[in-house]
């Protein structure tokens, strides 16, 4: 009997050795999972994207960059996270070696993942050069809405978030805004702008239109209203919404009481605004 309960404690002792083996298991494994997670979560970067230059040899081609710099407190490897953005349609060229690569998915939305070797310390930068089809001469044309997708070990996506801290350069230099070699429209500044007005000017009295939109035919004729209380707006049929607006804005301006006369068309020795 003594031979059993010795027994008895061996197997208790072996089924809490494996009850701790297997809670430490546990712990290491859910520290990894949190480890690993928070690193993904702390992914934080800041973006800038400038144009380099129009003067690419070929037809409407151009070349920019964007400089990605580490905000977060640990290096940015090589997965684990993405930047989207929104531009117009471009066909994207990626040079050789680039540390991050660009790449259209559909209709105006891109994307940018590290390559294989990419690897950022905390606060320092990278800039990824590029090639795009077609000039981009204004910062109408720049990448938008730049967002950061991070996922886990598995590439599942675990959180998406604004990249708030982006900016898109000026453009200055000539190459940055003229459409190649062989465009010859001068570069808008406050001096030729200036130039141009110099030969503007004004129109004379009889050539002016008074009302806006511009009616088909105006036919002017001498005299004065006035307008007084009680004056009637004779319109027809297909301008009562005309007719309401001029009636509000008269009695609004001038503090009179005017009326819509109905839906007739003018007659002669009746006053007809409309």
């Amino acid at each position: 009997m003594q031979e059993n309960f010795k027994k008895i404690i061996i197997v208790k002792k072996h089924i809490r050795n494996i009850v701790i083996f297997s809670g430490l298991v546990f712990l290491i494994n859910g520290c990894t999972k949190q480890e690993s997670k928070n690193k993904v979560e702390e992914v934080n970067v800041k973006l800038s994207w400038g144009i380099i230059t129009n003067m690419l040899k070929g037809d409407s081609s151009c070349r920019a960059a964007f400089t990605i710099q580490n905000k977060s407190s640990q290096t940015i490897g090589n997965s684990g996270w993405a930047i989207y953005y929104s531009q117009s349609p471009r066909e994207i060229t990626n040079q050789p070696n680039a540390k991050a690569i660009i790449k259209h998915i559909n209709g105006d939305w891109f994307k940018i993942i590290p390559a294989q070797d990419f690897s950022l310390a905390p606060k320092e930068q990278v800039t990824v050069d590029y090639d795009l089809s077609h000039y981009l001469i204004k910062e109408t044309d720049a990448p938008l809405y730049p967002y950061i997708v991070r996922y886990d070990e598995n590439g599942n996506e675990t959180s998406n978030e604004k990249i708030s801290d982006y900016t898109i350069l000026p453009f200055e230099k000539p190459e940055q805004i003229n459409r190649g070699t062989n465009d010859v429209v001068p570069i808008p500044t406050p001096a030729n702008r200036y130039q141009d007005n110099q030969g503007l000017s004004l129109l004379a009295d009889n050539t002016l239109h008074k009302i806006i939109p511009t009616p088909v035919h105006v036919n002017l004729e001498d005299g004065n209203l006035n307008i007084s209380n009680g004056l009637n707006i004779y319109y027809s049929s297909d301008l009562i919404s005309e007719a309401i607006y001029i009636r509000e804005m008269l009695q609004k301006f001038t503090g009179k009481k005017i009326f819509n006369s109905g839906k007739k068309d003018y007659k002669k020795g009746k006053k007809r605004l409309c």
